[in-house]
């Protein structure tokens, strides 16, 4: 999908994601006038007012826009909580646009290229996926 959010898009609204498995997505950049549109292979958050990312595994999520983080979550708006998440194996963790300031507790970051941002409480450890497709 061209902009992000191949797995789930949030567009001027205010998502509660929780208890999903988000699984093998991949986002494409599109260039418009000069302008890279990209974003979060997984799940991507614009405008809006509040969104809430909770309790989800997000594995092999990515991007192919490589300039930035953005493989797993994409955030362009300032009011996100992303709270016990697993994000592995995807080219990217969480990136946020300058100026936002997402709350970011007890995620768990395995194997990603990049972990982008990891807030508070981060795990690094191998989240021992019984099925290793997932």
């Amino acid at each position: 999908r061209y902009g992000g959010g191949a797995g789930i898009r949030g567009e001027w609204a205010s998502p509660v994601i929780i208890n999903n498995l988000i699984i093998s997505n991949s986002a494409v950049s599109l260039t418009v006038f000069g302008r890279i549109y990209g974003g979060g292979g997984g799940i991507s958050i614009t405008g809006g007012s509040h969104a809430l990312i909770a309790n989800n595994t997000l594995a092999r999520n990515g991007s192919d826009y490589h300039f930035e983080n953005l493989g797993s979550i994409s955030l362009t708006t300032a009011n996100v909580e992303i709270r016990n998440n697993i994000i592995a194996f995807g080219t990217g963790g969480i990136s946020a646009a300058p100026g936002t300031s997402p709350l970011i507790e007890r995620n768990c970051f395995f194997g990603n290229t990049d972990n982008g941002l990891t807030g508070d409480q981060p795990i690094f450890d191998d989240p021992r996926f019984l099925d290793d497709q997932a």
